[in-house]
């Protein structure tokens, strides 16, 4: 017969476990970000950090606050479709603030897969640079700076290799209009910071 020590302690034990092994409400994320869209033509691919903040809401729906650190270097000096004179490369540093929703496919379990969608806001800087073409008549050299800021949607699929690892592909779609004069009469139109994020998350 068991000793009434031994068995609580053996309680203690089996009581601890689940909390044990739950993770962390916080981790991280990394991911490469490939833009979309009018965002492709003048961005290539960039990375994201990413600070993410997990709330339970039922045996199935997760909530997640997050903070992202995004970055896309800008693509060689082009010509905007219609100009006659010029051309111009962007740079795009942003910062994001969201939340998400996770819907847990398996009741949550480990290994398991999640759909997610999320609302939120970027806010962005743009450097832009534009120079005249060789032998122009007059020619210039600009260095600009412009912030914008637009409303997020996101849609996305992720999978947990376990408590701590996971994985994640998601779509934002970020638009706002923004006219860059590339010359006294001419100019064009920017559409925004849409992007695919394929990323690992980490839960601490």
């Amino acid at each position: 017969m068991r000793r009434p020590a031994t068995l609580a302690a053996a309680f203690a034990v089996a009581a601890a476990l689940p909390l044990a092994a739950q993770s962390s409400p916080v981790g991280l994320g990394l991911s490469y970000i490939a833009p979309s869209g009018v965002a492709a033509s003048n961005f290539n691919g960039g990375a994201a950090l990413s600070l993410y903040v997990h709330k339970p809401m039922g045996p199935v729906i997760e909530g997640r606050f997050h903070v992202d650190l995004m970055g896309l270097p800008g693509k060689a000096f082009r010509k905007p479709d219609g100009a006659t004179d010029g051309q111009y490369k962007s740079e795009a540093k942003a910062v994001g603030i969201g939340y998400d929703w996770l819907l847990h496919f398996d009741g949550n379990r480990v290994p398991g897969a999640y759909a997610l969608i999320g609302v939120g806001g970027i806010h962005w800087t743009e450097e832009f640079t534009a120079q005249s073409d060789a032998g122009a008549r007059s020619p210039y050299h600009v260095v600009d700076s412009q912030d914008f800021t637009s409303f997020a949607l996101t849609i996305g699929l992720g999978v947990r290799l376990s408590r701590n690892i996971g994985f994640e592909v998601r779509h934002t779609e970020a638009r706002t209009d923004r006219i860059h004069w590339f010359s006294e009469t001419e100019r064009f139109v920017d559409a925004g910071f849409s992007h695919t994020a394929l990323g690992v998350t980490v839960r601490f």
